[in-house]
């Protein structure tokens, strides 16, 4: 009855759109919602969830509900269980729409296809296990006077280009022996891509490993048949779908073939800007039309003041092809915003000016987002954050969160303050001489936890892991983070890592006493370490994120839009989207800045400010001119001198 309760309030919490949607959703058949930036649609959709498992009375286990990413995922799930408890939240399918394909065919595949059962994937190892295939099929195709070595020296440069291509092809569900059909292989680009596609394929089905388009494609082409497709379709009872406007022709294909004619579709085609991942924004456009669904628009924003909200209506109005709507502020407009646009002579002065911004705002770093185009652009940035101290993430450079032992030192943090067994066991595996036979023969034994469990293992390097992680979990001691690290690193030592790993420790560790010095900080704070470092990320991956300081570098024609945009059909309004996302991105302060002279390599390039400038009402932004800026740390050089220093960084 409590839950009941729970729900209620969560229910009355929602304002009257959302309240539209979450009934919308509970009554079946199809509906859209139409979410704006900071819409509160996650929000939205977990209470949705939680009213059909408990006012519909749906088995949790029937309904599906499709994230974007992972991590929206997991926060899904996370969100859920405040309404709902665990053990039921665990039983609902709250997945991306790849890892949903990849579970239902490790589950039922192996009785239509072959070695199914057996396959493995390839993730985030994909880009690594092509370039190692590439490498022995060019040297074999020198061995074999196929090319000649000047050709193959010229083809190790488009390995990225290469992999992009396949992933895309087959995106678009075109196969690689449909692809060469009707081409002429004689061709020496397409006999290139020929021997590669083909050769890539080879070596997957030889050694079983799947990617995220083989699973698509499979499982897509599986749904014919009525007897797999019998066996899914009691997952799918309801389905919700988020994000709906990065769906492509593909996904939206298995989706029409599992449906049981109740789907619920949310997202924002002004936020559509997976065009080159082949996401087709036509889908969210027509789905109104197409499966005669209610639609709903959930215009409210819950981010942004109204000088962010306004400037982005306009911007995207100029998108001919687009859901008409305005975002709707639902908080004033504070007194201390900053929303500014400037002009700066140069990008080094641009970046320079961002950097000693941060370095006056170090106690919040974790509020400040840094939105770009493109990567060269965040390279520039973080070459000045850099020389200043100032603690960053970005995922173009060297990143220390993705160093085996940094996560390592997190994997046991996130042990020692959560006790979670999935974690735990991910630590089991990094041992030698604990495989997934002896983790499998683990979990069987009799025991609340895994840890109760590995204790009483029979296997001795299970057992011996065990009582070290029992020892450490009942150090008290280790709640203090700089003894938390002293002790880890004194153990990382006994296994004798090397300088270059130490010394990414050592980093860590001073990052820990900065924020000690600024702050007493906590285990649980710790484990946010990542969260609290100021962003450097592009307008494609700040989708989702929000910050109460953004700043929008470059924001000059030919970058944003792209010159490539006016070459392509809707490039121009697919740039607006980007430019549209990154603006809704700003909770409290926006400012968006333009250099005149940009720094490419050895060129100096001369750019006009953004036309998306002039397409929306700048009055109420604070406009300054490169003469105008005076920026108190820094020293006017000219422009020669500044080439010069930047070509030395």
């Amino acid at each position: 009855m409590r839950l009941n309760l729970e729900l209620e309030k969560e229910v009355q919490a929602l304002n009257e759109k959302q309240k539209e949607f979450y009934y919308s959703v509970l009554e079946g058949g199809h509906s859209l919602g139409i979410a704006v930036p900071g819409a509160g649609k996650t929000k939205t959709v977990t209470v949705a969830v939680a009213g059909l498992v408990y006012e519909k009375q749906v088995p949790p286990s029937q309904i599906f509900v499709s994230t974007f990413t992972k991590k929206a995922a997991e926060e899904m799930k996370e969100r859920i269980t405040k309404t709902i408890p665990e053990d039921i939240a665990n039983r609902i399918n709250i997945y991306t729409f790849h890892s949903f394909c990849y579970q239902m065919m490790k589950l039922y595949g192996g009785q239509f296809v072959k070695d199914i059962d057996r396959v493995k994937l390839l993730a985030e190892d994909q880009e690594y296990f092509f370039k190692n295939m590439l490498q022995a099929l060019l040297k074999r195709l020198i061995e074999t006077e196929v090319f000649t070595t000047e050709e193959v020296s010229s083809i190790k440069d488009y390995t990225e280009v290469f992999l992009d291509r396949i992933n895309n092809y087959k995106n678009k569900n075109i196969l690689c022996n449909a692809y060469f059909k009707n081409k002429n292989i004689k061709d020496f680009e397409v006999k290139v891509f020929y021997y590669i596609w083909t050769e890539y394929e080879r070596v997957k089905a030889e050694k079983l490993y799947i990617d995220f388009n083989d699973i698509m494609i499979l499982f897509n082409k599986l749904l014919d048949n009525p007897s797999f497709k019998s066996l899914i379709k009691p997952f799918t009872q309801f389905i919700i779908v988020d994000e709906f406007q990065d769906t492509n022709d593909l996904q939206m294909s298995i989706l029409n073939k599992i449906s049981n004619g109740n789907m619920a579709v949310v997202g924002d085609d002004a936020q559509s800007i997976y065009a080159f991942r082949n996401a087709n924004v036509k889908l969210i456009l027509d789905f109104g039309k197409t499966y005669d669904a209610k639609v709903i628009s959930m215009d409210t924003n819950y981010r942004s003041h109204e000088i962010i909200t306004k400037a982005a209506t306009e911007l995207i109005f100029h998108n001919k092809g687009n859901l008409k709507k305005e975002i709707r502020p639902f908080f004033p407009i504070p007194e201390d915003y900053i929303t500014e646009i400037k002009t700066f002579t140069t990008s080094f002065d641009e970046a320079i000016y961002i950097a000693d911004f941060i370095q006056k705002n170090k106690d919040k770093l974790g509020t400040i987002g840094i939105i770009y185009r493109n990567n060269i652009i965040g390279a520039e940035i973080a070459k000045q954050l850099k020389k200043r101290g100032i603690f960053y993430d970005y995922k173009e450079e060297y990143n220390i969160f993705d160093r085996k032992e940094i996560k390592l030192f997190f994997k046991f943090l996130k042990y020692y303050t959560t006790r979670d067994d999935e974690t735990l066991i991910s630590l089991f595996k990094e041992q030698k001489g604990i495989g997934e036979a002896a983790i499998k023969h683990t979990e069987e034994l009799l025991g609340l936890t895994f840890l109760d469990k590995a204790l009483n293992s029979p296997k001795k390097q299970v057992n011996m892991f065990a009582t070290i992680m029992k020892e450490f979990i009942d150090n008290k001691e280790l709640q203090n983070p700089i003894e938390f690290f002293n002790h880890l690193y004194y153990k990382f030592r006994l296994c004798d890592l090397d300088e270059s790993r130490l010394d990414n420790l050592q980093y860590l560790k001073s990052i820990i006493y900065d924020k000690q010095e600024l702050e007493h900080i906590t285990l649980k704070r710790l484990m946010r370490l990542k969260d609290e470092s100021c962003k450097l990320i592009t307008c494609h991956s700040s989708k989702g994120l929000e910050f109460d300081t953004c700043f929008l570098p470059a924001f000059s024609q030919d970058i944003i839009p792209s010159k490539l945009a006016s070459l392509e059909s809707d490039g121009l309004e697919e740039e607006r989207r980007l430019a549209y996302v990154a603006i809704t991105r700003a909770k409290k302060n926006l400012i968006i800045s333009h250099a005149t002279t940009r720094f490419e390599g050895d060129k100096v390039r001369e750019l006009n400010p953004s036309q998306f400038l002039s397409e929306f009402d700048t009055k109420k932004f604070n406009y300054l001119e490169a003469n105008e800026i005076k920026n108190p740390f820094s020293v006017s050089k000219n422009i020669n001198d500044e080439l010069e220093e930047l070509l030395n960084l």
